[in-house]
């Protein structure tokens, strides 16, 4: 009796270790997808690949409601870069969106450095196109892009 209790209780542990398992990889996915450099890779994939898409972008970026959220896009350089990443993709060219450098800005800061190169190539940094992501921590809705830029 107590070796059946020890087999069959054995199992029911596993199960429960599993299910803990899931639960926590789960949580760390979530956690991950609010982090910093997932929040600036997003916003920098939905600006390249579907830049109409206002209310993603929106959810991604600090602006007010109802402004433009490409509003958080600065200069010309980096408009530039955006249009021949676009022109890229509609002629059928998939880009790769790395992360880089991160720069912490005090507690609520920071400043990603997201690489972008073409799928086919391999990774080499030096031919990748730079955007510095400037992000804070909003209490209510996690980190928010506050400004993109190009190198």
């Amino acid at each position: 009796m107590i070796l059946q209790f020890l087999v069959c209780g054995g199992r029911g542990l596993n199960r429960a270790f599993m299910v803990v398992g899931c639960l926590l990889l789960l949580s760390a996915c979530s956690f991950f997808s609010n982090a910093p450099e997932s929040r600036a890779t997003q916003f920098l994939k939905v600006l390249v690949t579907d830049p109409g898409d206002a209310q993603q972008l929106r959810g991604l970026a600090d602006v007010p409601e109802g402004a433009d959220p490409q509003s958080v896009v600065h200069g010309v350089s980096t408009q530039v870069a955006l249009d021949y990443l676009r022109t890229l993709q509609r002629q059928g060219q998939r880009q790769d969106f790395g992360i880089g450098p991160v720069r912490v800005h005090g507690a609520s800061g920071r400043e990603v450095t997201v690489l972008v190169t073409p799928n086919n190539q391999p990774a080499v940094r030096r031919s990748a196109i730079r955007f510095h992501v400037e992000l804070k921590d909003v209490a209510t809705r996690g980190w928010l892009v506050t400004a993109v830029q190009a190198e």
